[in-house]
């Protein structure tokens, strides 16, 4: 395999690693001393900078990684990577998810140990504000706008303990599964589960 292909493996596997929220993998693929510049705050120094920027952003919100590559130049033990990237988040403490898209580049170089690593790391984003907005002139459709309405009164119920009208949101044969237990069939099932769930959070 040669360094292209490795790089673009590592790539992959750096991604896989964000998405199911493995700080202890992801480090593997970054240098002791990488550095990371991104949007409207101070660059980020070092590995232990980017475990603590990587922990914080994970307790706060479940997000999926997206990176589409443009162009990838290796020249000896260094690598420019040229690419886009979409993030998706879902706040774990309530409110709307967020969408945000742009640029990056990251220059991998070939460690002492044989490996590559990011040593360096820039992006920002292509929106104004980060969120689930229409472009300029676009027009949302009845069906998503009314998909967005129900996300939205979907979130407002679980941060209310709502049990009622979260029930209200969903279809008679509504099937609620959560992990390590099993499946709740039916919306009275569902509801019944629901306020148990929400009494035990508010105590």
């Amino acid at each position: 395999m040669g360094d292209r292909e490795i790089i673009e493996q590592r790539r992959a596997e750096y991604i896989a690693a964000f998405n199911r929220e493995d700080i202890a993998a992801m480090a593997e693929y970054a240098a002791a001393d990488t550095i990371g510049m991104a949007p409207n705050r101070p660059a980020i120094r070092g590995i232990e900078a980017h475990r603590q920027l990587w922990a914080d952003g994970f307790a706060a919100a479940k997000s999926l990684f997206y990176v589409y590559p443009e162009q990838l130049d290796v020249t000896g033990d260094v690598a420019v990577d040229q690419h886009r990237w979409v993030l998706d988040s879902m706040p774990k403490r309530g409110g709307r998810p967020v969408h945000d898209e742009g640029k990056g580049v990251w220059i991998w170089r070939r460690q002492a140990d044989g490996n590559w690593r990011v040593e360096r790391a820039i992006w920002n984003s292509d929106l104004s504000r980060p969120g689930f907005k229409p472009a300029a002139g676009a027009k949302v459709s009845d069906d998503l706008a009314a998909i967005n309405k129900l996300l939205v009164d979907f979130i407002a119920t679980v941060n209310d303990g709502d049990a009622e009208g979260w029930g209200d949101l969903m279809t008679e044969d509504f099937i609620f599964a959560v992990p390590d237990q099993p499946r709740f069939v039916g919306k009275e099932t569902a509801i019944a589960a629901a306020k148990m769930g929400f009494s035990i959070r508010s105590t």
